[in-house]
């Protein structure tokens, strides 16, 4: 099991991204977490294998309409220590 953090920048608060990102972890069988950072940016914290984490990433990377619109981008991905083990699910914060 790995864990990524992954931070989106870009016009990507009140666009959808969080119910995006959580309807792709749901279908890649993603555990975690997304949330809106005061900076404007989100954060994503998915727990998976590194197969699922990467056909996760592909789509985020390939994004929806209305975040290619709004010029959302991936600024970072960082593996961390999964510290945070035994996420149930992926949650919307």
């Amino acid at each position: 099991m790995r864990t990524v953090e992954i931070i989106i920048q870009g016009r990507v608060q009140k666009v959808g991204m969080r119910n995006f990102i959580r309807r792709l972890a749901t279908r890649h069988e993603i555990t975690g977490y997304v949330e809106n950072l005061d900076d404007g940016s989100v954060r994503v914290v998915a727990q998976g294998s590194k197969a699922q984490l990467n056909a996760f990433l592909a789509k985020i990377e390939k994004g929806s309409i209305s975040i290619k619109l709004s010029g959302g981008n991936i600024k970072r991905v960082t593996e961390r220590p999964s510290m945070e083990h035994g996420f149930m699910d992926f949650e919307k914060r």
